[in-house]
């Protein structure tokens, strides 16, 4: 620094010279004349600074004394995951629809085999022809399976020759897996191999294939009065087993054979 015209290098001191590691600091009580002063060592005790000078000292060699401490960098932010969207389930085949009705039949779950056929085009106050007969095959198949535990209570294994499968229930599960099946827009038939006409025919409702099963209305009475008949044939044979009215399996099967039969030809 230069003063009068002698250039001269010195620290910020104060009044009352002294050693100090950082004294590059002015502090109350300066004057450009102890800028010049040498410095010298003194015995004395370090006088007070005030609280300004204290503070400011302490803050030079905090500045000064403590490297400077690196900030970790932050995380970048998580990248949210990519929307995915399901795979669109197709609707089961109409050969898959077949196979569930008659399994739907043969189980007894009406809800489910009325859930795979098509309304009917003319649907009365009682549900319509299709729904009529899926409540008419279900309780004959019911009736059947009764019949069956009651001859094999009675009778042992001889006893399941009765019923003879009157419904065909496991017959026509094996046809269904045999068909070829057709689609032709919203129609569908299932046709055994080397047979003029198809096995079943469906169609699509809402996207879905319905079964076209049941009587014609034409002759939905008929065929309704039918399934009655039967069905009483089924009930009476039941509790003559159940009742021990037959000697033997071979009597009761040909007496239910013959009820059946003439329930069929019965007009």
């Amino acid at each position: 620094m230069k003063f009068g015209g002698e250039a001269k290098i010195g620290v910020l001191i104060p009044r009352q010279s002294y050693s100090h590691p950082f004294p590059l600091v002015y502090l109350p009580g300066m004057t450009t004349r102890t800028m010049t002063r040498p410095l010298r060592k003194s015995s004395r005790s370090l006088p007070s600074l005030g609280l300004f000078g204290a503070l400011s000292v302490i803050a030079l060699m905090l500045t000064i004394v403590q490297p400077a401490t690196a900030q970790a960098p932050k995380p970048a932010p998580a990248t949210p995951p990519a929307a995915t969207t399901a795979p669109a389930v197709a609707a089961p085949s109409p050969k898959a629809v077949a196979l569930a009705f008659a399994a739907a039949l043969d189980k007894g779950d009406v809800a489910a085999a009325k859930s795979l056929i098509a309304p009917d085009d003319d649907i009365d106050d009682s549900g319509g022809v299709r729904a009529k007969w899926v409540d008419a095959t279900v309780a004959l198949s019911a009736a059947l399976r009764k019949l069956d535990a009651a001859a094999l209570a009675r009778f042992g294994e001889p006893g399941k020759s009765i019923s003879q499968d009157q419904l065909h229930m496991g017959a026509s599960l094996k046809s269904i897996e045999q068909t070829q099946e057709k689609i032709d827009g919203d129609a569908a038939t299932l046709t055994l191999p080397n047979q003029p006409r198809p096995l079943l025919q469906l169609r699509k409702v809402d996207g879905q294939w319905r079964l076209l099963a049941g009587p014609k209305p034409d002759n939905a009475a008929d065929q309704l009065a039918l399934y009655a008949r039967l069905l009483q044939a089924v009930n009476r044979t039941t509790d003559e087993v159940a009742a021990g009215g037959h000697p033997s399996a071979e009597s009761a099967a040909r007496i239910f054979a013959t009820r059946m039969l003439e329930a069929r030809l019965k007009t």
